[in-house]
Order: C-alpha cells, then structure tokens, then sequence
C-alpha cells in the first residue's frame, strides 16, 4: 500500500533549479563587474571634481590667484580639502606644472588605484584614469 499524497519535490527537479540559477548566476557576475567598474570611475571623476574645487576655493582664500607657484598638494591645503569635501581617505601629489592650470595632480582615493588629473584655471577637470 503506497501513498501517493507525499508532498514535495524530487531530487531531479531540485538539481534542475539548482542547475538554472547556476546558469542565470554565471551570465549575471560579468555583467556586474562591468557595471561596479563604471561605478568606481564615476565616483574617482567626482571626487576628482570635488577636490578641483576645493583647491580652487583655497587659491581664492589664500589670495592666490594667477600664482604660477600655487600648489593643493601641501599638508595644511590637503587638509582643508578634506574638510571642504568630506572626503576622507584619499592623498594627491603634486606632478608637473601646466600653464594656465592649478596644477596636475596625482590622486589615489584608495590603496592600488591611482589618477592623474589637471585642474584647468576656469575650474574644470581633466582626469586621466590609472589602473
């Protein structure tokens, strides 16, 4: 006498949907390693942005303007950067002077990433994305 009123699911149609999510989780992974590389590129140019104007804002305050010696890579204005932008982990150095520019600037927001990017005079930036 077998009862056929057991519920559940058999060992087949478990490795058939264990199967189908492995496939849907393969196609998935690239794509989004794609998309939090985007990601980080658009954070490091905002920052970037956001550290140009800091440093712009800093030349205006320290009576600065049109210095050709003027430099956002010094402690003291590294650190009125951070308080300007509130970001906190990042260092830039300062590279080679460009004329009619703040500077270019050798920006790392974390460890192992680093960019270069030069602050034009009417405050845009170019950024230059280093791997």
């Amino acid at each position: 006498m077998y009862n056929k009123s057991k519920k559940g699911f058999t060992l087949i149609e478990i490795i058939v949907v264990l199967l189908i999510l492995a496939i849907l989780a393969a196609a998935a992974i690239p794509t989004m390693n794609g998309f939090i590389k985007d990601a980080e590129g658009k954070q490091y140019t905002a920052e970037a942005r956001a550290i140009s104007v800091a440093c712009r804002m800093i030349e205006i305050e320290t009576d600065s303007l049109d210095d050709p010696k003027f430099n956002c890579a010094n402690e003291q204005k590294i650190d009125r950067i951070k308080e300007l932008t509130g970001i906190d982990s990042f260092s830039i150095k300062s590279l080679y002077p460009v004329p009619n520019t703040l500077g270019t600037y050798e920006y790392y927001p974390r460890e192992g990433i680093k960019n270069h990017f030069v602050i034009q005079r009417n405050g845009s930036v170019k950024l230059v994305i280093v791997d």
